[in-house]
């Protein structure tokens, strides 16, 4: 099974943190609309309300997305309700997602990574001493390090 748990220290017990990758995306457009109607089955974004448009444009699925990254929060219902289980959300995913369920490793998110996206989108470009680090390795984790912090100050 390509959908793995994330265990986040911070969160309660009761609370899961599913994560699946997908490559060659065939039907891009189909989720990208289950998103836009809100169809409860297909929440896999938590976005803040006030800039959702431009999240969804800068972050979220588009009809030509190729790579996706799904992410699915899990917790009781607050009347007592079960959440779903990591079986019953991979059927889901399986069932609705067309491509390439592929187990989710950092190579293979480098692989799929849009550098020049993710510069643009979180500020990056013309930093003279990011763009002068010569080590590639280096500076792919100066840049991760500068994502995370900037993902951090717009949930505060």
């Amino acid at each position: 099974m390509a959908l793995e748990i994330v265990s986040l220290e911070h969160l309660p017990n009761s609370h899961k943190v599913y994560v699946a990758l997908f490559r060659d995306v065939q039907n891009a457009a189909f989720l990208h609309q289950q998103l836009l109607a809100r169809n409860p089955q297909f929440e896999y974004a938590f976005i803040d309300a006030s800039v959702i448009a431009d999240a969804y444009r800068r972050y979220g699925i588009s009809p030509s997305t190729k790579d996706l990254i799904v992410v699915k929060v899990t917790f009781p219902g607050e009347d007592g309700a079960e959440p779903l289980t990591q079986d019953q959300i991979w059927e889901h995913l399986k069932t609705n997602v067309e491509g390439e369920a592929l187990s989710i490793t950092d190579d293979q998110i480098s692989t799929t990574t849009d550098v020049p996206k993710v510069r643009k989108y979180y500020k990056l470009n013309g930093l003279k001493w990011l763009d002068d680090i010569k080590d590639e390795k280096v500076k792919q984790k100066e840049m991760e390090s500068l994502v995370i912090g900037a993902m951090a100050l717009r949930g505060v």
